[in-house]
């Protein structure tokens, strides 16, 4: 996309801007977060990685977004997608899209019950005591998701 504004069927997209985050410190919000809410609640954004997207601010956008069958995952696995890490992670069930989704997830699911998840719960607690342990003996800065979210449900499973 160049500078200006492009014109799509009749509809202009405006140019991305860098994103406009800071890096984040704990869970202080960047107060430009607020001002989009507030001004551009859906904004074309240019992250550090991939492609341009649009970034939704607003909690009613989001859910039109995720429940709108239009934006889909799949097609971003075939692409540069949006993203402030180097390296893609693809999710395995959650880059799918129904009725692929729907599929396995009722088959995961059978697994899942809450008796059995009930029974995984004390060998959890040790594995993510163990990940998070690991993470603060890292030091500053950490990254929950590299460290505990991403490895957790890999260990557990």
């Amino acid at each position: 996309m160049t500078e200006s504004a492009q014109t799509t069927e009749s509809r202009t997209v405006p140019p991305a801007r860098s994103y406009p985050f800071s890096v984040p410190d704990r869970l202080v919000v960047d107060p430009t977060y607020g001002e989009l809410r507030e001004n551009e609640p859906m904004t074309r954004v240019k992250l550090p990685y991939g492609e341009e997207a649009w970034l939704a601010t607003r909690y009613e956008d989001v859910r039109t977004v995720l429940g709108d069958v239009r934006f889909g995952r799949a097609p971003a696995v075939q692409r540069d997608e949006p993203r402030l890490t180097p390296r893609q992670q693809y999710s395995g069930m959650l880059t799918l899209d129904p009725p692929d989704h729907t599929r396995l997830r009722r088959l995961v699911a059978k697994a899942f019950t809450a008796r059995r998840v009930e029974a995984l719960r004390p060998r959890t607690q040790e594995i993510a005591d163990a990940l998070v342990d690991d993470m603060i003996r890292l030091g500053s800065p950490a990254d929950l998701v590299e460290h505990v979210a991403t490895p957790l449900p890999i260990q557990v499973i």
